[in-house]
């Protein structure tokens, strides 16, 4: 038996063929997106001299709740490919 967490293993669904390399670069995108924009955040409050967590973390929840409906979508073809094959 082996891990399901393990990076040896590739996904039984093969999802990074399945989608397109253009979903893929969005993907890549949206993450470096997240990190860009708490960073600016940071940035913005040390350069005011302020330290408010909530704001980075709402700065970070909308951008990542943007990435959640992509890979949510993702998900659901998965799914689909899975009962096609």
């Amino acid at each position: 038996s082996t891990s399901s967490g393990s990076s040896s293993n590739p996904c039984p669904v093969g999802l990074e063929q399945l989608i397109s390399a253009r979903e893929m670069n969005r993907v890549r995108f949206n993450k470096r997106n997240v990190i860009w924009a708490v960073l600016m955040e940071q940035n913005r409050q040390r350069i005011g001299g302020v330290r408010d967590a909530d704001e980075i973390a709402i700065c970070s929840a909308r951008l990542t709740a943007e990435a959640f409906r992509g890979a949510r979508k993702r998900g659901k073809f998965q799914e689909m490919a899975k009962c096609m094959g």
